[in-house]
């Protein structure tokens, strides 16, 4: 394991906020009403793959305490533990959607099941503005006109199989768990 004082970088949504927690949220509901405090998700705990970590910013009222424990309550949960002001909440990733948390760690947003690609899609539109239910919408499908744009963009020809999307980003995409870290 890679050791490191920073501590987990909250300060922009990883790309697993668009492409996985839609398909999270198919066997473990997330509240509408606690978006606002939820800060970022990450797809590797302690730098090991299978999880699912909401990181929320801890709201010192009941209705979140209820909805926390509602949390606990599922069968993907793992473990929570707070850090400075946040909470992250530990599960494990459904295995309903392993095939696509595999495709999403290595790039490949187009093979997506149809199924899969739907529930991101309507998702997003229900959760969030439109225009990035179509930019992720775009990427599932391997939009011609996207390519057309990022070819245009980069001044060269992608290969007609090339994912229009850059890969995750394995540090911005891993949580620690400093409190085991530091203390363990």
């Amino acid at each position: 394991m890679i050791l490191t004082t920073k501590r987990n970088d909250i300060k922009s949504m990883n790309k697993s906020y668009s492409y996985l927690l839609p398909l999270f949220n198919e066997e473990c509901p997330i509240d509408g009403d606690f978006y606002i405090v939820l800060e970022n998700v990450y797809t590797r705990y302690n730098e090991k793959e299978g999880y699912f970590v909401l990181c929320y910013k801890n709201v010192q009222n009941e209705n979140f305490y209820n909805y926390v424990s509602r949390l606990h309550e599922n069968k993907l949960f793992v473990e929570s533990y707070t850090e400075e002001e946040f909470l992250y909440l530990v599960f494990n990733f459904p295995d309903a959607f392993k095939y696509e948390y595999n495709c999403y760690l290595n790039g490949k947003f187009s093979k997506f099941r149809d199924s899969a690609k739907r529930i991101i899609v309507e998702y997003i539109l229900k959760t969030h503005k439109e225009v990035s239910a179509e930019s992720v919408r775009r990427v599932l499908s391997r939009d011609p006109a996207l390519r057309d744009s990022l070819e245009r963009a980069l001044g060269i020809k992608l290969d007609e199989n090339s994912e229009l999307s850059s890969l995750p980003n394995k540090a911005s995409e891993t949580c620690f768990n400093f409190n085991i870290v530091e203390n363990g």
